[in-house]
């Protein structure tokens, strides 16, 4: 009986799914071929993207997580501060009427965070921290306090980053 059954699951081994694995186990198949062990999804979360406000920059546009949001009470305008020495992004809310104010959500009634397209911004951080144009760069952000207002800080001085997958145009 085992001997069918392996040659089965050798010959659907590319359809083989979960209601096949369910059978085998019912029956009590005992062979290394069904030998597994569950993967725990906890291995494959990057915690610092899920519970911390994080903040992306590409070299044609810069985001920020829900977390980020989040942190600063899901405030609507913001102004962005960059400081070229330290190389560090400070995220401050502000009101629209402000003349830097920039609307870093999207949505009505369901807010949510968006890509803020800008090339000259890109080009502009990139050349002042000294960034390499080939790779995006992703900076866990703290909430800092100064007179009294709450503020989003991100240190790129040590950010993770990756190459920059260039989309080819045809």
């Amino acid at each position: 009986m085992e001997l069918i059954l392996q040659s089965i699951f050798l010959i659907l081994h590319p359809l083989v799914c979960a209601e096949t694995f369910l059978l085998l186990e019912l029956l009590q198949v005992s062979s290394p071929l069904f030998q597994h062990t569950m993967v725990k999804s906890e291995m494959f979360l990057h915690l610092p993207r899920k519970a911390d406000p994080t903040c992306t920059i590409w070299p044609t546009k810069i985001s920020f997580s829900r977390m980020s949001l989040s942190a600063l009470n899901n405030c609507e305008y913001v102004r962005l501060e960059v400081n070229p020495t330290t190389k560090c992004l400070l995220v401050s809310p502000t009101p629209s009427s402000d003349k830097d104010s920039i609307r870093w959500i999207k949505g009505q009634k369901e807010h949510s965070v968006r890509n803020m397209e800008s090339k000259l911004f890109g080009d502009e951080i990139y050349r002042a921290w000294g960034l390499d144009p080939e790779y995006n760069y992703r900076a866990v952000g703290r909430l800092v306090s100064a007179r009294n207002k709450i503020m989003l800080l991100f240190d790129f001085s040590n950010a993770e980053n990756w190459k920059t997958k260039k989309v080819e145009k045809s």
